[in-house]
């Protein structure tokens, strides 16, 4: 797999597993908020303040608050935070997927190496011309045969 490739992927990996990390830290500060009931500030409807608006109503200043339900909100971070997790999951498998196909295909090429080198090897045969033959009758004959003794 290229070099480029693969960190391309480890990032995306890596900064999925930051945004699951925020979620997850997200869902157990709304949870603390939750079993605290709001005993600190009082809010013991399970409800936060989401956005903050100012302005003017009827010639008069006036504040927009926005509420969300504690609930509500953690249940959208769960489904973000699978989103998330499917992405990360998706972006691990690539990754194995070309370790994968790198060590299949370098081991198609040493097997096309080995094969190669069979037939390489097959067609340099060379051709008995005798001269191994030649060469024991006249070493018999010059040195004698060492059997006979």
């Amino acid at each position: 797999m290229p070099e480029d490739k693969q960190k391309l992927l480890m990032q995306e990996i890596q900064l999925l597993t930051v945004r699951e990390r925020r979620m997850l830290k997200r869902i157990n500060l709304l949870r603390m908020s939750l079993d605290d009931s709001g005993a600190s500030s009082g809010d013991e409807t399970g409800m936060t303040v989401v956005s903050h608006k100012s302005g003017l109503e009827k010639d008069k200043e006036t504040d927009l608050l926005e509420y969300r339900g504690k609930l509500g909100q953690i249940q959208n971070i769960e489904d973000a935070l699978t989103r998330v997790q499917a992405r990360k999951q998706a972006a691990i498998d690539a990754l194995h997927r070309y370790g994968v196909d790198d060590a299949r295909l370098e081991i198609e090429m040493m097997k096309l190496d080995l094969a190669a080198l069979k037939l390489g090897g097959q067609e340099q045969q060379i051709e008995d011309d005798g001269f191994l033959d030649a060469l024991n009758t006249e070493s018999r004959s010059l040195w004698g045969d060492a059997d006979d003794d």
